[in-house]
């Protein structure tokens, strides 16, 4: 049997994916690139996210987190654990849409948001 689920999916972690999984976690399987799209160069990276491997656009919020902890060469990145927060925002036409955030684990399994550590009972989403 060929399991087709990442296929039918798409090729990219989206803030739906995130939100109907209990598993919020993912971990971060290469450096990543930078890649020409219709509003310009965009980074992305592959995660692994409930074992099926996925692209993520890197926003300049989640690159300022993973890059607090683990600084700007993403070769860093590789191999660590990320968890997920989807969380609302605005566009420039007032449109409510979601955006998707990673934030580093560190090696004691705490997810660090604002270069501090924080407890599962703190996380709001």
């Amino acid at each position: 049997m060929v399991n087709t689920q990442a296929n039918a999916e798409g090729k990219y972690l989206k803030p739906e994916h995130v939100e109907a999984s209990t598993n919020k976690f993912g971990i971060i399987v290469n450096e990543g690139q930078y890649i020409d799209t219709k509003n310009g160069k965009a980074f992305e990276i592959t995660v692994s996210f409930n074992k099926i491997l996925k692209n993520l656009f890197i926003n300049q919020e989640t690159n300022k987190n993973l890059a607090d902890v683990w600084g700007y060469d993403s070769s860093n990145w590789v191999e660590k654990r990320v968890e997920f927060h989807v969380e609302k925002t605005k566009n420039s036409k007032g449109e409510v849409k979601k955006k998707l955030l990673a934030y580093p684990v560190g090696n004691d399994g705490k997810t660090i948001i604002n270069n501090e550590p924080i407890e599962d009972s703190e996380i709001v989403q």
